[in-house]
Order: structure tokens, then sequence, then C-alpha cells
């Protein structure tokens, strides 16, 4: 998964990562690849940020910034876990605001994600967007995400899920984009 992380973060024109993790690897790889990055979590102040920079779009000397939906690891106080933190995030206007320019106006690639998060998937299907989005998944995963009480579907959520073989196949495919 580095590589396709290392493809990823290389290749990204937007200079734009939303990121469901609470690690800092994103981070770590754009600075072993010697970008300039930039991180920001769910505060009122990182999704107004966010959503200054995503209405804005991408200019040639921005860092890559990247937004930890639910919090940084190493800012306690930034985490989304429980009820409460997801009930702050999904009634957020800052939030709201970034979900909204993130579905409609971009193209939204997912990696290594369920995307069991029911706000996103229910933006996702309020405003199918200017898609179609996708989803790269192994196969054996692809159940998982098409079957049950979120389903993720091309008509509904316009989510094209894409497959690989095996997860070290994800950067030949993630260079072919």
């Amino acid at each position: 998964q580095s590589a396709a992380l290392d493809v990823l973060v290389r290749h990204c024109s937007s200079r734009f990562i939303a990121t469901l993790n609470y690690d800092l690897s994103v981070e770590r790889t754009a600075k072993r690849l010697g970008l300039p990055v930039r991180s920001l979590t769910c505060s009122p102040e990182g999704l107004r940020e966010a959503h200054d920079t995503l209405r804005r779009g991408p200019c040639e000397n921005d860092p890559l910034t990247i937004l930890h939906f639910h919090g940084i690891a190493t800012e306690p106080a930034t985490i989304v876990l429980d009820s409460q933190g997801y009930e702050g995030l999904v009634t957020s206007a800052h939030a709201t605001n970034v979900l909204y320019a993130l579905v409609y106006f971009r193209t939204l690639l997912f990696l290594g994600t369920t995307l069991n998060e029911e706000y996103f998937v229910a933006e996702l299907q309020r405003r199918p967007g200017r898609g179609p989005h996708v989803l790269l998944c192994t196969e054996a995963e692809r159940p998982d995400l098409t079957c049950g009480r979120l389903a993720l579907s091309l008509e509904r959520h316009g989510i094209h899920i894409g497959t690989v073989d095996q997860h070290d196949d994800l950067p030949a495919v993630l260079r072919s984009l």
C-alpha cells in the first residue's frame, strides 16, 4: 500500500486529499517525496480553510493539503470516535460546506475504505455531483461495499467501484488514472 500512496501523493493534481484516517501516513509520504504539506482537521478553522482551498482550486505553489475528517491521532482533541463527535461533525455548517464542495465540484477517489460513514454516503446520495466518483478495492472486498445497509452504487451514489485482484495492483491502476 505504500507504493499506492506514493503514486497518489506524487500525482495528486488537485493538491487536496481528504482522509478518514487518524494517522499521518499521507504527510509522511509527502515529506519523504520532498513535497510541501499542510494538515487540517475538522475543527471550525480547519474546515473553513479546507473549504476556501476547495473553492479557490489548486494553485501551482500550494502545498499538498490533507484534511483529516475524523481528526489526527497526535491531536486527541480533534478525534471523532463516538456518536457525540459524529453528531458534531454532521451538524457543522463548515463540514457540510466541505462535503458539498468535495461531492459536487470534485471527482473523488476512495482508497482503503469501506465507506461506512453514513453522513458521507448520505451526502453522495443527495448530491450525486459531477462524478462519477471512483472507489478502488479488491474483488474480494466488493461484495461488502455493494450489499447491506449502505450498499454503494453508481446509480444511487455516483460511485463507480473498480476492482483489482490484490492491493499490490493499485499503483499501476492509479498511474493510469
